[in-house]
C-alpha cells in the first residue's frame, strides 16, 4: 500500500467525515471511499465504522492510524529534508586540512559556512598529511587541503593546486626589530619565533641559515596549532610570528603588525591543493565548500601579493 493511502487513512481519522477529509485531500467523496475500502482489503482489517452518520475508528483502524500517521510525516520530512538538501541547505560536510593550511584556511571557511549554510553539519579534522590521506582513502572526508608537494602520486587522487602560500616573518607596531639595519635569521631568533607546524624542508633551511647541527631542531619559542593564539602572542609582546599575510589580513591593513624579512633567508612556500578521490562524486554541500575554499585561497594569494 502506497503512502497517498496512507494519508486518506490518516485524513479521515482526523476529521471524521468523508466530505471534509475529502475536501481536504483534494479527492471527491467517492473517491476517498473507494481509496478507504482498498485500504481495508489490503490489510485485511476494517478502520472505520459509521454509526448513525457518524465516522469511527475501530480498535484495528486505532492501531493503523498511529502507524499511518508516523508514516506520513516522516515523509514530509524525508520529502522536506531532501529539498533542503538539493539546495544545499542541510547536510554533512566532512573535510580535513594539514596543520599549516588550517593555520590561515580554517577559520575563515568555516565563518563561511556557518554563515552562509547555518542547517550543515561540519566536521573538520586538522591533522597531518598521513591521517589526512587515511580519512580520505576510507571515505570518512570528502576532500582534503595540504600541501601538494607532501601528497604522493596515486591514480585515484585528484590534486587540484591553489597556489602558492608564502610564509613570511611578523611582528606588532613598534617593535624593537621594525626601523632597525638590514636584519639577518639570528637577530629574529633572539626574540623568539612562534610557529606552527613546520614542513621539514623548511626547518631544515632555517637550520643550516642559523649554522646548527644537522642534528639539532631549530630552538622555536613557541610551537602551537593555533593560529589565533599565536597572532595574539605576537601582537601582545616582542615574540616574532612566522606566518602567511593571510593570517594577518586585518592587522596588516590597520598597520598593527609589520612584515620583516632578513637578508639570509629566503622566503618560503606551501603549494596549498585540493585532494579527493576520483572516482567519488562529491555531496552538493561539498561542493559548495570547495567554491568558498577557492575564493578564500584567491582573497590569500591576493593579501600576500
Amino acid at each position: 500500500m502506497d503512502l497517498r493511502r496512507y494519508s486518506h487513512i490518516v485524513a479521515l481519522a482526523d476529521d471524521l467525515h468523508y466530505g471534509r477529509a475529502a475536501d481536504r485531500l483534494g479527492l471527491s467523496q467517492p473517491a476517498l471511499s473507494r481509496s478507504i475500502q482498498a485500504a481495508e482489503q489490503d490489510l485485511g482489517v476494517r478502520l472505520f465504522e459509521r454509526r448513525g452518520g457518524q465516522v469511527r475508528c475501530t480498535a484495528a483502524g486505532e492501531f493503523v492510524v498511529a502507524r499511518a500517521r508516523a508514516l506520513v510525516l516522516e515523509s514530509r520530512r524525508f520529502e522536506r529534508d531532501a529539498a533542503l538538501y538539493r539546495d544545499k541547505q542541510m547536510g554533512d560536510l566532512v573535510f580535513g586540512m594539514g596543520r599549516f593550511a588550517a593555520a590561515t584556511f580554517l577559520p575563515p571557511m568555516l565563518q563561511r559556512m556557518r554563515a552562509r549554510y547555518p542547517g550543515v553539519r561540519i566536521r573538520a579534522h586538522a591533522t597531518h598529511l598521513a591521517r589526512l590521506a587515511t580519512l580520505l582513502r576510507h571515505g570518512e572526508v570528502d576532500f582534503y587541503v595540504a600541501d601538494a608537494r607532501s601528497v604522493a602520486p596515486d591514480p585515484e587522487v585528484a590534486v587540484e593546486r591553489l597556489g602558492r602560500l608564502s610564509v613570511d616573518f611578523y611582528v606588532r607596531e613598534g617593535h624593537p626589530l621594525h626601523a632597525g639595519a638590514p636584519l639577518r635569521l639570528a637577530d629574529l631568533m633572539a626574540y623568539g619565533l612562534a610557529t606552527g607546524p613546520l614542513p621539514g624542508h623548511v626547518q631544515q633551511a632555517m637550520a643550516a641559515t642559523l649554522g646548527l647541527p644537522s642534528a639539532q631542531a631549530v630552538p622555536f619559542a613557541v610551537e602551537c596549532d593555533d593560529a589565533l593564539a599565536l597572532k595574539a602572542i605576537m601582537l601582545s609582546t616582542d615574540t616574532v610570528l612566522y606566518g602567511s599575510a593571510a593570517q594577518l589580513a586585518t592587522e596588516l591593513a590597520s598597520g598593527q603588525a609589520r612584515l620583516l624579512r632578513p637578508v639570509d633567508f629566503e622566503p618560503a612556500a606551501s603549494h596549498i591543493a585540493i585532494v579527493s578521490e576520483r572516482a567519488r562524486e562529491l555531496p552538493p554541500i561539498a561542493k559548495e565548500a570547495l567554491v568558498l575554499l577557492r575564493d578564500i585561497a584567491a582573497v590569500a594569494h591576493a593579501a600576500a601579493a
